[in-house]
């Protein structure tokens, strides 16, 4: 604290002509016995009550001028100095008044013991209160006894922790604390500190007890008390740490497979023996390296991933990544390496079940994530005809009846179908089944689930079905026209019914779906061959949509081209890239057999081979095996086609370097054809 605060800024103000009649006059008004005298505004001395007594002895007359009275060799203080300095100020000069000037030499005020005195007893108030603040937020119980073991403190800590929040100072303490009574008396005794682990109301606790001594007179003790519950607690799961760290290390390393375990910055913090034998590393050359800097083949951190190929010095396995989060964050990665006993691994297998359904899960979460007010925005064009396609599926999408969608392969019929879902508003999820890629035995199993232990090999606890897994949504029936016979009947009592039941259980299952099925098929045609039930064609021919080809509609390629390009570009990581006119004008004339499907192919196939990023006629190469329909002459047609394939299989010999299995790689085509055709054209 400094002198400023405390001084008085009230002092007696009195020139050298003033009497001392009246100079005593005002030390009796103000209560004061120091005047500063000032001449001309300017500080010049002091007089005192002695000082005018002095003079009066000598004139005898009050109305004597105060000049011979004033001292003018006066001691000084800063107003910004401590209370300290006062003090070291009264006592060395054996003053009772300072007078206090500031940085300039004027006169501020004037400081008197007392009022130095006022205060340090402000400051040491400050203080205790302070301490007894600290003590308070103290985590650990403190409470101050005297010789008579009266509390004379006890802080926050204390009551709640014991629970003794009526314990009020002056109490006795061994009234609650009996236990305390012969240590404190020693520590009163020996007047020496003593710690000593106690329990105390069910709380395992360390009691520290200190003597307090004031002027080397113990006038009581300090008990502070760690509660040692929680460390001890803390100390036990640490040590249940370290063994579970123990065993699986032990685990780890007893394991015939490999394991690395990273932490959130990709760095290395523990790998199994079995891995490092087969690196030929030992622990200290790989702990704290980058996952990458070991094993530069896997995907980019942290990635997760199931079931990735890969060569491992010259040994062939299998590895899968997994993350590794706490709270939501990512605190490392697991990565397991399978080289041994393959035939008997069957981790990737449980993943095929699970394939389908994810695709079609985030190909729904793909389209909610474009324009909310667009759900068709995926499908790119101009084509009128295709444009009132999308808002009739839009309109319909509200409605519950079934849908047929109708087109040939690579149109998009399924991205037609998501649209409809997503429009509909539907809660539940979008399930995808293809009809013609399950085989004919496991169709019915795959559409309506199975029960446990519904066949050999069947899934323990049973499997949903399609149905199930779209209760609330939809379910797009993929190529429909080649679903056996023998489902279609089960599927009609679906559709009509609305229910069904899973293989081996008798349980009937309400079925709140909603159908869309799609075919590149003629079905009437199907009808009549008897491949296809004419009650179930009508059942699904409800609202039909047909999407035309992409030959009907080539004022679509541009825009088809720019947007799938973009597209690829992401999807590999690479820069955007473009078309120049002449190749634009070599896809404006093709017929696409394969239709949007075909033209991402091409487009693909496009960018790889281009060394920039525009792309020019060299690089379409339209696959030998896919021909345009052919129109007019079929001669003329003939040496057209075998003059483009010529053209196409140099060019891609010249974009792999040489490499024939490169090329009937980049061609899409087996080495044999590929092969033949290099002879058929005399490609040496």
């Amino acid at each position: 604290m400094f002198i400023h605060e405390f001084m008085s800024t009230s002092f007696i103000r009195v020139t050298p002509t003033a009497t001392i009649k009246e100079v005593i006059q005002l030390f009796e008004e103000k209560k004061q016995d120091l005047a500063i005298v000032f001449q001309h505004e300017q500080f010049i001395g002091i007089v005192t009550k002695y000082s005018l007594y002095r003079l009066l002895l000598q004139t005898n007359s009050l109305q004597q001028v105060i000049k011979e009275a004033i001292i003018e060799d006066v001691f000084t203080i800063n107003e910004n100095d401590l209370l300290y300095g006062g003090r070291h100020a009264l006592r060395t000069q054996k003053l009772s008044n300072v007078v206090v000037i500031n940085e300039q030499k004027q006169v501020t005020g004037v400081i008197s013991k007392n009022e130095i005195i006022t205060g340090f007893i402000h400051e040491l108030d400050s203080h205790t209160q302070q301490q007894r603040n600290i003590l308070n937020y103290l985590h650990d119980a403190v409470i101050t006894v005297n010789e008579h073991m009266q509390i004379t403190f006890i802080n926050k800590s204390c009551k709640e922790t014991f629970h003794t929040e009526k314990l009020e100072v002056n109490e006795l303490l061994t009234t609650y604390f009996p236990d305390f009574l012969p240590l404190i008396q020693h520590v009163l005794h020996t007047k020496e500190m003593v710690e000593q682990k106690m329990l105390i109301y069910h709380f395992s606790c360390l009691a520290s007890i200190l003597p307090m001594n004031v002027l080397n007179v113990t006038t009581g003790v300090i008990i502070v008390l760690k509660d040692l519950t929680k460390l001890e607690k803390i100390a036990s799961e640490l040590e249940t740490t370290k063994k579970m760290e123990l065993v699986l290390q032990n685990a780890l390393d007893a394991s015939y497979d490999g394991v690395v375990i990273t932490n959130g910055h990709g760095q290395i913090t523990r790998i199994n023996d079995s891995l490092l034998q087969l690196i030929e590393r030992n622990e200290k050359q790989v702990l704290d390296e980058s996952i990458h800097g070991i094993f530069p083949m896997l995907p980019p951190f942290p990635n997760a991933f199931n079931g990735m190929v890969l060569t491992l010095k010259k040994h062939r396995g299998i590895v899968s990544g997994i993350a590794i989060q706490q709270e939501g964050q990512l605190v490392g990665m697991l990565y397991k390496f399978v080289f041994q006993q393959l035939h008997v691994w069957k981790e990737l297998l449980g993943q095929i079940d699970q394939l389908e359904d994810e695709l079609s899960f985030y190909r729904g979460e793909l389209v909610k994530a474009v324009k909310h007010d667009d759900y068709f925005n995926l499908i790119v064009t101009n084509d009128l005809q295709l444009i009132q396609l999308k808002q009739q599926a839009f309109h319909v999408a509200k409605s519950l009846s079934t849908i047929l969608i109708t087109g040939e392969s690579g149109t998009g019929k399924e991205l037609f179908a998501n649209g409809i879902h997503q429009a509909s508003g539907r809660s539940g999820a979008f399930i995808k089944i293809n009809c013609a890629a399950i085989p004919e035995q496991l169709i019915e199993s795959e559409l309506f689930g199975y029960s446990d232990g519904a066949f050999t090999g069947a899934k323990r606890g049973g499997k949903p079905g399609k149905f199930e897994l779209a209760e609330g949504g939809t379910l797009f029936l993929d190529e429909i026209g080649d679903m056996p016979l023998s489902t279609q009947v089960k599927l009609l009592r679906v559709l009509q019914e609305r229910e069904y039941e899973r293989l081996g259980d008798t349980k009937v299952k309400k079925a709140d779906v909603r159908i869309i099925a799609a075919t590149n098929k003629h079905l009437p045609t199907l009808i009549q061959e008897g491949s296809f039930r004419e009650d179930l064609y009508y059942r699904i021919h409800v609202i039909p949509l047909h999407i035309p080809p992409l030959r009907e509609r080539k004022e679509d390629i541009p825009l088809l081209v720019e947007a799938l390009l973009h597209k690829i570009s992401i999807k590999h990581q690479l820069p955007s890239y473009s078309i120049d006119q002449h190749a634009l004008q070599v896809l404006l004339h093709y017929d696409f057999v394969g239709n949007i499907r075909e033209l991402e192919n091409i487009l693909e196939r496009a960018i790889y081979l281009s060394p920039h990023t525009i792309i020019t006629q060299e690089h379409i190469m339209i696959s030998p095996i896919i021909r345009p329909l052919d129109r007019g002459d079929s001669s003329l047609h003939k040496d057209h086609i075998g003059e483009t394939e010529r053209r196409v299989i140099v060019q891609a010999i010249k974009s792999a370097n040489g490499n024939k299995s490169k090329a009937a790689k980049l061609l899409g085509i087996s080495r044999s054809t590929f092969y033949y055709k290099c002879n058929k054209y005399n490609i040496s």
